[in-house]
């Protein structure tokens, strides 16, 4: 495990590369990585495989997938930057059975969201710009959620950032909808069976309603009490005499003089010593520090990025960067009321003295964008035999941001 020193003075929480042990086998050069991404809607579900690495052949059972570069892209289905093409095609279409488990509408500014069975999150998308609708929903239940703008659906279930902008522009026609994660278990189809195996198999279980109707909340009914009936007035026969006033003469009262009143207008505000000008820096701050000797079990070759909002997402993070230690660590607890967890890793390497350290943060618009350093042998240098997998996993106050950018640079 490496650290860097400055690495506190920047305040961010860094988990340094890792070792994975001697008695795995590394993958060979031709790996990949694989990527299952489901639409499930009441009337029809596209199930989509996604695979990024080196040209090559792949059974899936007993058929053969010829994986390639592709030589031109059609417009259909999900376009995937450096995905390979299958058989031809951009991505491997799977089967996926119609599904509905939850019912949305407007009411007035608000989205009612009727679950049929537990949501982990819930997206509104207009066609054109994203909104958080709601997280951590339970089954049997009807809730109202006043939507948040967010920039992409990066983060919905293991989609990258690279997929989000995919799956933009795949639904952009489509007009406004409602897009929601489910866990595996909550759908019947299971994962599909390749050989050779990916390197790392990624599954996001989205439900997807089309059209989100628009209801108004219902005025309030003002009931108007009965008019009192009144009494009709006769007129009188006699005519009334009107009494006689005394004819004392008026009283005579000496008033002083009254002072002027003089109204003083407000003081102007006071001119600011100096101007706060907003600038888009953003300093990543450490919360708590987390346990750092993980031995990391993400093996994918391609770099990935996490952006865990809430405890489901963080654990699923947990098992990629732990999830080779006996006993397993427990995860440390995470207030994602006021804090979330970005985790980058730069993908699995066949020898030791590659490392990875965050290095700066800033913010456009919705969007965190990272710079992280990388490191990599000098060329004919000596290094250890074994499989490292360097990630940097950072504990942030969640601000105003709901997406992740990364960059690597090279030191």
């Amino acid at each position: 495990m490496k650290r860097f020193s400055y690495l506190a003075s920047i305040a961010a929480l860094v988990i340094g590369s890792t070792v994975v042990g001697q008695a795995l086998i590394a993958q060979p050069a031709g790996g990949y990585s694989f990527s299952d991404i489901a639409l499930y809607s009441s009337k029809t579900s596209d199930r989509y495989g996604v695979f990024i690495g080196e040209p090559q052949a792949v059974l899936l059972g007993n058929q053969r997938l010829e994986l390639t570069k592709p030589s031109t892209v059609a417009l259909n289905g999900l376009i995937i930057p450096r995905s390979l093409a299958v058989n031809g095609s951009n991505n491997l279409r799977l089967d996926a059975k119609p599904l509905s488990v939850y019912e949305g509408k407007f009411v007035a500014d608000k989205i009612q969201i009727k679950t049929k069975k537990n949501l982990q999150s819930v997206y509104y998308f207009d066609g054109a710009k994203w909104f958080t609708v709601g997280k951590n929903l339970k089954a049997n239940d009807s809730i109202q959620f006043a939507p948040t703008p967010r920039a992409s659906a990066f983060g919905a279930g293991m989609l990258t950032s690279d997929e989000a902008l995919a799956l933009n522009k795949y639904l952009a026609p489509k007009g406004e909808l409602l897009l929601a994660t489910l866990a595996e278990t909550d759908v019947t189809e299971t994962r599909v069976n390749l050989s050779p195996a990916p390197t790392t198999y990624r599954r996001s279980v989205l439900a997807v309603q089309y059209g989100v109707p628009k209801t108004t909340a219902p005025a309030p009914t003002m009931t108007t009490p009965p008019a009192t009936p009144t009494t009709p007035v006769t007129p009188p026969t006699t005519p009334v005499t009107p009494p006689t006033l005394p004819s004392t003469p008026p009283t005579t009262v000496d008033v002083p003089p009254t002072t002027p009143i003089i109204t003083t207008p407000p003081a102007p505000p006071a001119t600011p010593a100096f101007t706060v000008t907003p600038t888009t820096s953003l300093t990543v701050p450490i919360i708590k520090t987390l346990p750092s000797n993980g031995i990391a079990s993400y093996n994918g070759i391609t770099p990935l990025t996490r952006f865990d909002t809430n405890n489901t997402e963080f654990l699923e993070t947990w098992k990629m960067v732990s999830g080779n230690q006996i006993p397993a660590p427990v995860a440390p607890k995470i207030d994602f009321a006021k804090h979330c967890i970005i985790t980058v890793f730069w993908g699995q390497k066949n020898t030791g003295g590659y490392s990875i350290a965050y290095k700066s943060a800033s913010l456009d618009g919705n969007i965190l964008k990272l710079v992280i350093e990388t490191r990599s042998p000098a060329a004919g240098s000596l290094t250890t035999q074994v499989i490292t997998s360097p990630y940097v996993m950072l504990e942030v106050a969640s601000t105003a941001f709901d997406a992740v950018e990364v960059k690597f640079e090279s030191n």
